[in-house]
């Protein structure tokens, strides 16, 4: 069996690298019916009683949906890379940074969008730490608050008292901000959206409740399959419910939903409390938006050899690596930046690079320079994490790991911390 899966997953891969450019041809319109159409295919197999074609055809998928993640992540990463050099360099006009800065928290929500779409076919995470339920739900809903249209009210009711679970907090955050949005579109003229948290018999128990059109009892049957949507004109894809209802699963606990034609409806999520101690955590530092070039004065230049496959994330990436004091050396094929790396292995003191590239991947690549220079560090920068996790590349001998689109602190952060061991390896 497990062979069998290897070598569904391999095929997977391929089908999504082949049908990216098929898939790009596509509207919005005819993406929904691809949707609803594989969805219907599903649902005849498993009717029939073929799980196992069926669980192939949904990996299949799972890893066509990957491909697509990864040109998406792509995209973000052009538009992200462009806002913060444009941030870098005009960082004295404070109107057009403000305006670069929600770009650029614009693509961050965009890279959560697409975690959305993987946790479609994400496998089961294992054991989940726990934590504050009610701070998650709060930091959401104060971000939902932004957003909403005016003619939406947000209401919430959470407890002062801390209501601890074991679950991750980004599948926590992204069902509220599913279902907050499922409401949206059931009120076009306006209404109210209440989130209500209580505790009881050993569980949390969330309300997600609208005053909206509310929905008759055949669709309230159907609202939790996988492709289904009454959204027409492809704005909707039936996704939302689908991933919900799959980690509210995950995480131990049952949804259900109660609806009123005309008066509105009521998801109800009960999680099973997690009754240990919740272990301090420290509180990570705001994350402040990229300043001028001059804060890297100090820093140490490095010969880094930058290579991506996208001409314009190379070319970006080449202006801000330079815009942060280094010395990049960028390439578009990896073919040929191996052939550089062999003039001089030892010249170069990092290596970041790309995953899914032609003729050779970011893994082979790194196994390459590894023979050449076995104490080379390479950052691997991916948008396609499903394919290769963190613990993958590290396995792999990767010294750091950071997803796409880049976020050019954590890049920063990472590029330090090799300077830092290295400095720290020489002096002992």
């Amino acid at each position: 069996m497990a062979s069998r899966r290897a070598t569904t997953n391999g095929q997977g891969r391929s089908i999504a690298r082949q049908e990216n450019a098929n898939l790009k041809a596509l509207s919005a319109s005819e993406l929904g019916d691809l949707c609803q159409q594989q969805g219907a295919r599903l649902e005849e197999l498993e009717g029939q009683g073929d799980h196992s074609v069926a669980t192939d055809q949904m990996e299949t998928l799972g890893m066509f949906a990957g491909g697509i993640a990864h040109d998406f992540n792509n995209i973000l990463g052009i538009i992200s890379n462009r806002a913060t050099l444009a941030l870098v360099a005009r960082y004295s006009d404070p109107e057009l940074c403000e305006h670069m800065k929600q770009v650029i928290r614009a693509t961050e929500r965009g890279k959560e969008l697409i975690k959305q779409i993987m946790t479609f076919s994400r496998p089961d995470p294992g054991e989940l730490p726990p934590l504050a339920l009610a701070t998650i739900l709060e930091d959401t809903a104060s971000f939902l608050a932004l957003t909403l249209p005016e003619s939406i009210k947000l209401k919430c009711d959470f407890p002062g008292e801390p209501v601890i679970v074991r679950g991750d907090a980004t599948q926590i955050s992204q069902i509220l901000m599913n279902l907050v949005t499922n409401s949206v579109a059931a009120m076009p003229r306006g209404g109210a959206v209440t989130l209500r948290l209580t505790v009881a018999v050993g569980q949390a128990r969330l309300e997600v409740e609208d005053t909206g059109e509310g929905v008759s009892e055949s669709v309230r049957a159907r609202i939790f399959e996988p492709f289904f949507t009454t959204r027409r004109g492809g704005r909707g894809t039936g996704l939302g419910l689908a991933v919900v209802q799959g980690i509210v699963k995950r995480h131990g606990g049952t949804v259900a939903c109660e609806s009123w034609v005309g008066q509105g409806t009521r998801f109800v999520i009960c999680l099973p409390l997690y009754l240990g101690k919740l272990a301090p955590v420290a509180q990570p530092q705001k994350q402040q938006m990229l300043q001028s070039p001059s804060m890297r004065a100090g820093k140490t230049p490095q010969r880094i050899l930058f290579v991506d496959d996208e001409t314009e994330l190379a070319l970006s990436g080449r202006k801000l690596l330079e815009s942060f004091g280094h010395l990049p050396s960028v390439f578009t094929s990896p073919a040929k930046a191996l052939e550089f790396f062999d003039k001089d292995p030892f010249g170069f003191d990092i290596v970041i690079t790309d995953m899914l590239m032609p003729g050779i991947d970011g893994k082979e690549l790194a196994r390459e320079l590894l023979a050449r220079n076995p104490a080379v560090p390479i950052i691997l920068c991916t948008g396609y994490s499903e394919a290769f996790s963190k613990q993958d590349a590290l396995d792999e001998g990767f010294r750091g790991y950071v997803p796409k689109p880049i976020d050019w602190l954590e890049l920063g952060r990472k590029i330090d911390e090799i300077i830092a061991a290295r400095t720290l390896a020489g002096n002992g």
